[in-house]
C-alpha cells in the first residue's frame, strides 16, 4: 500500500511542478507587483496620521496642511467622506478613480500610469480618491458616481459632476486634467460649491391616463 501511494505521488509531481511554476511566474510579474505594492501603499498611508514617523517621507502637504501630495506618485485618498470634506474646506475639485479589486488590468494601470511625472504633477490640482469596487458600490450610486471600472470621474467641490473619462491612459488623462482645471477656473467660488442637481423625475401627462 505504501509503495502504491509513493508511485501515485511521483506520478503527480510534473503536474504540481507545472502549477508551482505558473504561480511563481504570476507572482513575479513586475507590473502586477508594482500595482499591488501601490494599492497596499494607498491603504497603509491613509491609515497613518500626519505626524506619525512611519508616514512616507515623500508625502508633503498643501493648502495649509490639509491636502497630501507625493513627490513621485499620485497620492490617493481612500475615504470618500474625507475627500468630500477636503473639497468643501479647500475648494479643490475631486477626481474619483474606479478600480475593481479583482482586476489585473487595474493593477497594471495603477503601477504604470500613476508614477508618470506628468500625471503626478497635474494630479496635484485635485483631491484624488482611490475607489474600490465592489466594496464601495452601494455608496457610489448614492453619490452619483458611476461604478464603471477604470474610469476617472471629476466633480466640483460641491459634488456636481463635470466629466467621466473612460479607460484612462496617459494622453487622455493628462488632457482631461487640463480641461477640468480650465473649466474649474471659469467658475465663480459660489458655482464651484453648488450641490448636485436633483435627479430628474418622470412625470406622466394627465392625457396619458385617458
Amino acid at each position: 500500500m505504501r509503495r502504491l501511494c509513493l508511485l501515485f505521488a511521483i506520478a503527480l509531481l510534473p503536474a504540481f511542478s507545472l502549477l508551482a511554476a505558473e504561480t511563481e511566474g504570476e507572482e513575479k510579474d513586475p507590473r502586477w507587483l508594482a500595482g499591488h505594492e501601490y494599492r497596499q501603499w494607498v491603504y497603509d498611508q491613509n491609515f497613518i496620521g500626519d505626524q506619525n514617523s512611519n508616514l512616507d517621507p515623500g508625502i508633503d502637504f498643501i493648502e495649509e496642511g490639509k491636502i497630501r501630495i507625493h513627490s513621485g506618485r499620485v497620492y490617493f485618498y481612500d475615504n470618500l467622506d474625507l475627500a468630500m470634506q477636503l473639497g468643501r474646506e479647500t475648494g479643490f475639485p475631486i477626481a474619483f478613480y474606479i478600480f475593481d479589486h479583482q482586476c489585473q488590468t487595474c493593477l497594471y494601470r495603477l503601477g504604470e500610469l500613476y508614477f508618470d511625472p506628468t500625471i503626478v504633477a497635474k494630479s496635484r490640482k485635485f483631491i484624488n480618491v482611490y475607489v474600490e469596487v465592489p466594496k464601495m458600490r452601494p455608496r457610489l450610486s448614492k453619490l452619483g458616481i458611476s461604478n464603471s471600472n477604470l474610469t476617472v470621474q471629476f466633480f466640483l467641490p460641491g459634488m456636481r459632476r463635470l466629466r467621466v473619462l473612460d479607460d484612462a491612459e496617459k494622453e487622455n488623462l493628462s488632457h482631461t486634467y487640463d480641461l477640468i482645471f480650465e473649466k474649474y477656473h471659469s467658475l465663480s467660488p459660489e458655482e464651484r460649491m453648488k450641490p448636485p442637481r436633483p435627479p430628474k423625475q418622470f412625470r406622466m401627462s394627465p392625457n396619458q391616463y385617458r
